[in-house]
């Protein structure tokens, strides 16, 4: 329980070595040398910005931490109560950890809590987290049994199920607009045909055969899907990279919030790029693109010069 003047909040504390914010990603760079040095010399705690703006606090307050673990009387448990001074901020950019986390020196934390040198978890970053499986099952082969490996989806499973189910609709959506596109295709492609009767008629009275007719109008149908394709790959890579600065362009005429960050814990938005995805799109789209000209080309070969070519 953290308490600053009037306010309490039930926060999570975590205590970490120095070495801690050099290593994380997330961490590098944003964090002042003079505020992880007191860190290192166990002055003080770090509190996310988000529970910052919330109580207004400013480096070098001071604010009371309560332990529920605390000191077995004869009058029963008593909680653990200490003080300690706000040295520094730290922003992950998601709402739930920055509005609860607290982070300690690992020596201030066990002395706190009077556990010695016992630590509860032992993080290990990994550089590919594709193969995360692999790696946490040879880390569980090189440890007692009594130890259990967990990963971050396991830690925060609501978010990472929303992430998923999210993930798949938006690419049954993505499919049910392509779909729409290429039924778009399809009725521009006849229009076409249907417009160029005449012409199709002459090319066939000078000798073109009905593939080669057929060839002309797949040739063309493709194009414009192509087209399409790559101007759409294009405009959504340059969404995906600006996506942020979208979404404030919008929320200062809107005079609202898009995404709050209470429901999509996130104060920004995310953006991973994922090649086998854009790759699976990309084929779906110019293979619809191509089978959606089929009927269209084979209809134009099946128009008889004999009754188009006279003056109207």
């Amino acid at each position: 329980m953290l308490t600053f003047r009037k306010f309490s909040s039930g926060v999570l504390l975590k205590g970490v070595d120095s070495q801690f914010f050099e290593k994380r990603k997330i961490f590098k760079g944003k964090i002042d040398k003079i505020s992880l040095q007191s860190f290192k010399n166990n002055d003080g705690i770090f509190v996310g910005k988000k529970l910052k703006e919330r109580l207004g606090l400013e480096p070098g307050d001071s604010i009371s931490i309560i332990s529920p673990d605390g000191y077995e009387t004869i009058l029963g448990n008593i909680p653990r109560s200490s003080n300690f001074k706000v040295i520094g901020f730290f922003d992950t950019g998601m709402y739930e950890y920055d509005m609860s986390l607290v982070i300690f020196p690992i020596k201030t934390i066990q002395d706190f809590l009077n556990v010695g040198q016992k630590i509860d978890f032992l993080e290990i970053e990994s550089n590919n987290f594709k193969n995360i499986e692999i790696t946490k099952s040879e880390i569980q082969k090189i440890i007692p049994k009594y130890f259990k490996t967990i990963d971050w989806r396991e830690l925060n499973p609501s978010l990472f199920n929303a992430i998923n189910v999210e993930k798949n609709v938006m690419f049954l959506i993505l499919l049910l607009i392509i779909i729409v596109a290429t039924f778009n295709l399809i009725s521009s492609m006849i229009i076409l045909v249907s417009n160029k009767k005449r012409d199709i008629g002459v090319l066939r009275v000078l000798g073109v055969s009905k593939k080669k007719i057929m060839k002309i109008f797949i040739i063309n149908g493709f194009s414009i899907g192509f087209c399409g394709t790559l101007l759409g790959l294009i405009l959504g890579l340059l969404f995906c990279f600006n996506i942020n600065g979208i979404k404030e362009f919008v929320e200062i005429f809107l005079d609202s919030n898009l995404f709050s960050e209470e429901i999509y814990f996130f104060s920004k938005l995310p953006m991973i790029l994922d090649s086998n995805q854009i790759i699976s799109i990309i084929t779906i789209s110019l293979s619809l693109s191509f089978l959606a000209t089929i009927y269209p080309s084979w209809r134009a070969t099946k128009i008889e010069p004999v009754n188009l070519i006279k003056w109207d």
